[in-house]
C-alpha cells in the first residue's frame, strides 16, 4: 500500500478492514479445523465399522490383484494382510476355478454388479471353503473402473447341509420305489 498523500482516516479505514479480514480468516481457520476432526473421526468411524465388519470384504483392481480385505476375510481364510495384498484373486481358489475367475472377471466389470457367484476357495492350511461374492464395481468421477467391492460369505455350511438332504431323498426314493426283500438282499 502507498501511504503517500493517503490521510489518518483513511489508514485507520485501512487498518479496521485489514483487522475485519484477520478475524474473518481466524474464523475460517477454526472452522476448517473443526470440519478436519469432523473428517478424521468419520474416517475412524468407517475404518472401525469396516475392519470389524462381520462378513469378510475384499477389493480388486482392474486386473484381479487384491486392495484391500479386512479381518473377517483374514479370519475366514486363515491369511496375513502381508499374504494376501497385491496378490492376484485366483491365486487363491480351489483348482478348476482360476478359468472361471479370468472368464467372468471381465463381465463383472462391464456389469458393475455380481450376486450370489460361487467359488470354492483356498484357506491357508489347505482346506477348502465354499463362498458366494456380492459386489458392485467402484468408479472415479469419469465413470472409469476404479475398484472392486466385494462381500464374501462363507457358505460350506448351507452347501454341506444341501448335499445331505440331496443324499437322504435319493435314498428315501430308493427305499419308496423297491420292496424290504428288495432293500435286504442288497444289504447283504
Amino acid at each position: 500500500m502507498n501511504t503517500q498523500g493517503t490521510t489518518n482516516g483513511e489508514l485507520i479505514n485501512e487498518l479496521e478492514r485489514l483487522r475485519r479480514r484477520v478475524a474473518e480468516l481466524e474464523e475460517s481457520e477454526a472452522g476448517l479445523k473443526g470440519t478436519e476432526r469432523l473428517l478424521k473421526e468419520t474416517e475412524e468411524r468407517f475404518r472401525s465399522l469396516y475392519e470389524n465388519a462381520p462378513l469378510g470384504y475384499q477389493s480388486l483392481d482392474e486386473d484381479g490383484h487384491f486392495l484391500e480385505v479386512n479381518q473377517a476375510w483374514l479370519d475366514t481364510l486363515g491369511y496375513s494382510r502381508k499374504e494376501v495384498i497385491g496378490k492376484w484373486f485366483g491365486d487363491f481358489l480351489a483348482p478348476g476355478y482360476q478359468e472361471h475367475f479370468r472368464i467372468n472377471f471381465p463381465k463383472f466389470k462391464a456389469a458393475g454388479e455380481i450376486h450370489g457367484v460361487e467359488f470354492e476357495m483356498l484357506r491357508k492350511d489347505g482346506s477348502q471353503i465354499s463362498v458366494a461374492l456380492d459386489g458392485h464395481i467402484g468408479r472415479d468421477e469419469q465413470g472409469r473402473f476404479k475398484q472392486t467391492h466385494c462381500i464374501l460369505h462363507d457358505v460350506t455350511e448351507r452347501k454341506r447341509e444341501q448335499a445331505i438332504m440331496q443324499a437322504l431323498l435319493r435314498l428315501r426314493e430308493y427305499a419308496s420305489s423297491h420292496s424290504l426283500d428288495e432293500l435286504l438282499c442288497t444289504a447283504k
